[in-house]
């Protein structure tokens, strides 16, 4: 039992060496002086470098190229299936009283009148969805910058008024017509 555990510690060593130096090569080789606009430009300039670079390059160990040991070892795979799993996360936040919803470390705005209720929210990786008893109620795009604040001007103009509507009635008088009660005599008499 000792022996097992010794060759699974060296495997998993062994292991974590490859992923770190594929990581450093990342670092030193992509990373530097690029900027991302986004996770999709991120990732077409990753595509098009993988291509053009990394696949190019020859190590010493395959005795070929990358992309030359990759077109042999898709010989050996399997297609994926046809169609892809859900990979959204599903969650369900109470709404805070400024109409707002924290998922992910962002608050993201939504339509007044939720105040206090709880809400189904699906984000992926690029949008966040905000559900209210199956109905769609807000869509915006996801943001990764802690504390940020994500508005809709659509909301933003909504709350306002609200705001407004309210201050209005308490700070004036409204004034109620007396009402006719005789309405329910008719109805109740023959």
């Amino acid at each position: 039992m000792g022996a097992n555990l010794a060759h699974r510690v060296h495997l998993t060593r062994q292991t974590k060496g490859q992923v770190e130096r594929t990581i450093h090569y990342l670092q030193t080789s992509f990373v530097p002086l690029r900027s991302f606009k986004n996770l999709a430009d991120l990732q077409h300039q990753s595509d098009h470098w993988n291509i053009h670079v990394a696949q190019r390059r020859h190590l010493r160990r395959l005795g070929a190229s990358v992309g030359d040991a990759l077109a042999v070892e898709r010989g050996f795979l399997h297609g994926l299936p046809s169609a892809a799993p859900d990979t959204d996360t599903h969650l369900e936040v109470r709404v805070s009283k400024d109409s707002f919803v924290r998922v992910a470390g962002a608050d993201y705005s939504l339509p007044p009148g939720f105040a206090g209720r709880r809400v189904q929210v699906r984000l992926s990786l690029s949008e966040l969805v905000v559900f209210c008893e199956h109905k769609e109620i807000a869509r915006h795009s996801r943001s990764f910058v802690p504390a940020d604040v994500v508005l809709d001007p659509a909301h933003v103009r909504a709350l306002r008024l609200a705001r407004e509507a309210k201050k209005r009635l308490a700070t004036t008088d409204i004034e109620v017509p007396a009402a006719d009660l005789s309405v329910y005599d008719r109805l109740v008499s023959p």
